[in-house]
């Protein structure tokens, strides 16, 4: 493992150059892509660029890889995010519900998740009485 092509990574992350760490992560070896900090790193990265999928992909690719590290916690609250950013809130509370309890902004996501899931079943229901009314 080249530990100064990490070390460079994970400042560039730091510092928020997120697109140098996406560019740089892509030249890693598979063993430098796998260590914990780069992979978490890529993820972060690839989310401030508002890239959802492949953050969501890489996020969920971490807590796979890593279940028992303590950054998983922040790998799912990532994924969630990266999912309620796809406007997929169903799925963003079912990750939500696998992070633990006392982690910071977790009680405040699932409010804003079940909130916007009651407010899409009422846009639905709506939705379905117009349907109905002018199917004639």
């Amino acid at each position: 493992m080249n530990e100064e092509k990490v070390k460079a990574l994970l400042a560039k992350a730091r510092n928020g150059k997120h697109k140098e760490v996406v560019e740089d992560y892509t030249n890693l070896s598979q063993a430098e892509k796998l260590d914990r900090l780069t992979m978490y790193a890529y993820a972060d990265a690839l989310y401030e660029l508002g890239r959802d999928i492949e953050s969501l992909k890489s996020y969920v690719e971490f807590a796979n890889h890593y279940p028992n590290e303590k950054a998983t916690n922040y790998a799912l609250f990532g994924a969630a995010v990266s999912l309620k950013n796809l406007d997929l809130q169903k799925e963003a509370l079912e990750v939500l519900r696998l992070i633990k309890s006392e982690h910071e902004g977790l009680k405040e996501e699932i409010e804003d998740c079940n909130k916007k899931i009651r407010l899409q079943f009422q846009a639905k229901t709506i939705f379905k009485s117009l349907s109905v009314a002018h199917q004639n």
